[in-house]
């Protein structure tokens, strides 16, 4: 296994660039050919790098064969598609909650970001009013779900950009910061419906008391 000149990092062996920095490898040619397509046969949904058509593993970012960045290929319409099924799901009036956190986000970390940048925008939008704060806190659910699971993903995939993470783990955070004030609020309503019914309870059973004893009194004026 081969190691990085320039990043050490790790490196498969016959690379000519290294997949986290970009650098060239020693002994390879700095004015090669592009690198002829290889033979391959595709087995399930097989990404291949769109410049020289090498096989590509999961949440690479850059290739290893060419040394091509792997960035905003399917971001646009992949966020596209999105925003697009939940327009019709709020037209439809039904619940986009699910498919919120079932959508499949790519793995460059452009894509990342802008579903981030989404997920945090609606998270925001949702802060609740002082009389909605239940409704809001259910909206927010599937958003909150759904940053975490690209921050599980940007781990991968941005490992050797820190300012892609930073800037995700900052709209995590405040993600994490809001849902927990709605939370809170969700549970001091909570707590006042409770209250409420406590006394409704106690005035009822009082009602119900003086009726008894009501009856009882005038029975024995009876008897």
């Amino acid at each position: 296994m081969a190691f990085c000149v320039k990043c050490g990092k790790e490196m498969k062996d016959g690379a000519k660039f290294c997949p986290s920095c970009g650098a060239q490898t020693p002994g390879a040619a700095s004015a090669a050919a592009p690198a002829p397509k290889p033979a391959k046969e595709k087995q399930g949904n097989v990404k291949v790098c769109p410049n020289c058509g090498a096989p590509l593993e999961s949440f690479q970012i850059r290739c290893s064969a060419c040394g091509h960045e792997i960035n905003t290929v399917g971001v646009d319409s992949s966020l596209a598609e999105f925003t697009k099924k939940l327009a019709k799901f709020a037209e439809e009036g039904k619940s986009s909650n699910e498919f919120i956190q079932s959508y499949p986000v790519p793995n460059t970390r452009e894509a990342l970001l802008e579903f981030a940048i989404l997920a945090s925008s609606k998270i925001t939008a949702y802060v609740s009013t002082e009389n909605n704060s239940f409704g809001n806190y259910r909206e927010m659910s599937p958003w909150h779900a759904k940053i975490h699971q690209i921050y599980e993903k940007a781990q991968l995939a941005c490992a050797d950009d820190p300012a892609a993470m930073a800037k995700i783990e900052a709209m995590v955070k405040k993600a994490d910061e809001l849902y927990e004030t709605e939370c809170e609020k969700n549970r001091k309503e909570h707590k006042k419906g409770d209250v409420s019914i406590i006394i409704v309870r106690a005035v009822l059973l009082g009602i119900v008391a003086l009726i008894i004893f009501g009856i009882i009194k005038a029975c024995s004026f009876l008897f």
